[in-house]
């Protein structure tokens, strides 16, 4: 992360922590020493991997998987808000399997938005606002006129994101316990989720504004990975997606120990 060389390893199977142990075997005691940091993401397997092997690190709940956390708990609030304005206009579940044209109605079409509009709302509650299309900013604004729930949700997003910036330890986590409270306060299961999420976790995530160490870049790295998968709608034979990797990153140093099988 420090000088972008790679690492060399081998790969192994599966995200557990007998694969992550695997790895921390193969290093000396002066490397393990010598490490200080460890970006991660919310893994049990890999934090606690991590404890065994790496006691003095201090470990980095990384931003990245921390926002993707946030914007998964958001879609789920835009589903409740989805099903609750069904309900409300068309019945209760019961009374939609007593009428089943009432029920296709509802799978096209929502009270006053249309499925064009759900769509829009899905992308519009969790891009940054700079990134927005116009219609999805009149979608926006349609949100924010009927004052509902999930428009809360996005205005907290957006100070959630805010919140991630250079300042000092103790000041960002007075700043996101504020968060929490006015998170909590919506009484919205997903937002609920997420800040038992970020309490259980919170001294990992204080360790980002003490360091400021993202893993940005290999995030960007394991994307491309994930695309050679895609086009190929995944790979039988593990030597031979390996080989893929190495030919697209050809021109990375040292990339050649990072992708090897045993």
């Amino acid at each position: 992360m420090t000088t972008g060389k790679t690492v060399p390893i081998d790969y192994q199977l599966g995200n557990t922590k007998a694969s992550v142990n695997m790895f921390f075997e193969k290093l000396t005691p002066a490397q393990k020493q010598s490490i200080k940091t460890v970006n991660v993401d919310m893994s049990k397997a890999y934090i606690s991997a991590i404890k065994t092997h790496l006691p003095h690190a201090k470990i980095i709940i990384d931003k990245f998987h921390l926002l993707s956390e946030l914007n998964r708990d958001i879609q789920s609030v835009k589903r409740q808000m989805f099903r609750a304005m069904a309900e409300k206009e068309f019945g209760t579940k019961q009374r939609l399997a007593n009428n089943q044209n009432k029920a296709k109605i509802i799978s096209t079409e929502i009270h006053s938005l249309s499925r064009i509009e759900k769509n829009a709302v899905r992308w519009a509650v969790i891009k940054r606002p700079k990134n927005l299309t116009d219609y999805q900013s009149d979608v926006l604004k349609k949100l924010e006129q009927w004052n509902m729930p999930l428009y809360k949700a996005y205005l907290l997003k957006e100070q959630f994101y805010a919140l991630l910036v250079p300042q000092p330890k103790h000041t960002a986590e007075k700043n996101l316990r504020f968060w929490m409270t006015e998170a909590l306060q919506t009484k919205l299961s997903g937002l609920r989720s997420f800040c038992k999420t970020l309490e259980a976790h919170l001294p990992f995530i204080l360790n980002y504004f003490e360091f400021g160490k993202t893993s940005g870049a290999i995030e960007g790295v394991n994307n491309k990975i994930k695309n050679i998968k895609r086009m190929a709608y995944g790979y039988k034979n593990l030597d031979y997606f390996f080989r893929k990797i190495r030919s697209k990153f050809y021109s990375l140093p040292k990339l050649h120990a990072l992708f090897t099988s045993t």
